[in-house]
């Protein structure tokens, strides 16, 4: 504390000279002339003090605002934008639009109802869809949203299950010793095992840790005694990460208790699955894995970034790659016959081959069949292949269209010089699968419906064909031996 007064007292007190005179009396005022601007100094100190604080927590509060406000923002989704298809073309080339068989460069958002994101990015499809939304005839810069269920868009996954609601009993008893197979062993301890040595691994692989002494080893078998251990905590029980446990363990018994976690905890199973704990009783803890997109719906939002088209020619060259004993090859090939038989010569059609084989020594034979009658008997190719798709009964067929078995040997065993184009083709495209569908050069992957296949290959004309307008059937074909017309669904499953 500032005080002159009494640090003059003092010097008063102490020097006898110092006598209290008429002359001395101003003197003795001084102190009191100079204390009061010092007191006023202080309080305008301390009134500022309190400014400069009262400035710094503005800033403070001002900073911590704007730090909530950028969290907030970023968090958010890119708003899913009207769509107005002729205002908002924003590319450089306006007059291409998307067909059949473009490379197109998209940029796409799934997002909840709210806005909330789930996921979003570039890609380049040549595919007529992005999701459930058509591209088809967009332009660069067009926008598209589709609203849908969540189920719709992600199947079952998005389904509600009680079989996902996973219980599991607050107390587990299991025998003390256990054995694993030698290759999970060494996976496990990343060592080969040893007669009476201990292994440790914290590393949760399994369902729980191990700390383990292995007793014996029988050929391929590795068997196993826990380590006595008591209240070891754990925080992956039965493999699923966050559920809290703890391992008591003695000579007999391994005992597994859950403990530790409460109602809401978020956990995460070994499948990637999240899920949540929705009820702890004395006996249970119960388990929610059903998806956070159950009951929800969905916005879809894709903008066209830019387009590149293929190739067109005025008879466009059509390669389907397929295994004749693949029932997706059938499928595709019963796809294809009805545009065939629509767009006749227009098209160049080749029915080729896959360089390996998965279905035995009769697709083998009969890819080579094939080979040889679309070399050497063009005009009968298609007849014979309408039958054997449809029954595949390859000696009735070779009797419909007049053709002898004999007269196919010569070339069956010189296999090599017909179809090096099918293994040029396959090196060329890269072909991995039956079936592979290739129009001027480029691969494309269609529904296996006539219409969906006569739709990509009359993209590929320079001029198409009047043929082009007719209207086949959308339904996709079956998979496997069949009439043709029969349908089915199967997706984009293919051999291979």
């Amino acid at each position: 504390m500032f005080t002159p007064k009494r640090k003059n007292m003092a010097e008063e007190s102490t020097n006898p000279s110092n006598v209290k005179t008429e002359e001395s009396a101003p003197a003795e005022a001084k102190p009191v002339e100079e204390k009061k601007p010092r007191q006023r100094r202080t309080r305008r100190k301390k009134s500022d003090d309190k400014l400069k604080y009262a400035l710094g927590l503005a800033v403070i509060l001002l900073l911590a605002i704007v730090i909530v406000l950028v969290y907030v923002l970023t968090q958010k989704t890119t708003p899913i934008l009207p769509v107005n298809n002729t205002n908002n073309n924003t590319g450089t080339n306006l007059t291409n639009t998307v067909q059949v068989g473009s490379d197109v460069f998209v940029y796409y958002i799934i997002a909840y109802e709210n806005g909330t994101i789930l996921t979003q990015g570039n890609y380049t499809t040549s595919e007529a869809t992005v999701g459930p939304v058509s591209i088809l005839g967009l332009k660069e810069g067009d926008e598209e949203t589709k609203t849908m269920k969540a189920e719709e868009f992600y199947g079952s996954e998005a389904v509600y299950s009680t079989a996902n609601i996973i219980n599991m009993s607050r107390i587990t008893i299991l025998p003390n010793q256990f054995e694993l197979p030698n290759e999970s062993f060494e996976m496990i301890f990343a060592e080969p095992a040893e007669l009476d040595k201990s292994y440790q691994n914290k590393t949760v692989i399994m369902w729980l840790p191990i700390d383990a002494k292995v007793t014996d080893i029988q050929n391929d078998t590795i068997y196993l005694v826990h380590n006595n251990q008591n209240n070891v905590l754990i925080d992956a029980t039965f493999g699923i990460l966050g559920l809290k446990g703890k391992l008591d363990v003695n000579d007999t018994n391994l005992t597994i208790s859950l403990a530790g976690n409460n109602m809401g905890d978020v956990v995460l199973d070994y499948y990637g699955r999240s899920g949540k704990i929705i009820n702890i009783t004395d006996d249970e803890v119960f388990v929610d894995f059903n998806s956070p997109l159950v009951g929800k719906n969905l916005k879809i939002y894709v903008k066209i970034l830019n387009i590149k088209t293929f190739q067109k020619l005025s008879v466009p060259k059509v390669e389907l790659f397929v295994m004749s004993y693949c029932p997706y090859g059938l499928q595709m090939e019963r796809a294809i016959i009805p545009v065939k038989e629509l767009l006749g010569d227009k098209a160049n059609i080749t029915i080729r081959f896959v360089s390996y084989i998965l279905h035995g020594d009769k697709e083998q034979q009969e890819n080579n069949r094939q080979i040889c009658i679309r070399e050497l008997y063009p005009a009968k190719f298609w007849t014979y292949l309408r039958c054997f798709v449809e029954t595949g009964n390859y000696t009735s067929c070779l009797g419909t269209v007049g053709i002898s078995q004999s007269g196919l040997e010569s070339c069956m065993n010189n296999i090599n010089v017909y179809e090096a184009e099918d293994t040029q083709g396959n090196t060329d495209y890269g072909v991995s699968g039956s079936p592979t569908l290739v129009i001027n050069g480029k691969t494309f992957s269609v529904t296996r419906s006539p219409e969906q296949v006569k739709q990509a290959i009359c993209s590929a004309f320079a001029t198409p064909p009047n043929e082009c307008n007719t209207i086949l059937t959308t339904t996709e074909a079956s998979a496997g031996f069949g009439a043709i017309g029969s349908t089915g669904s199967t997706g984009d499953a293919s051999c291979g």
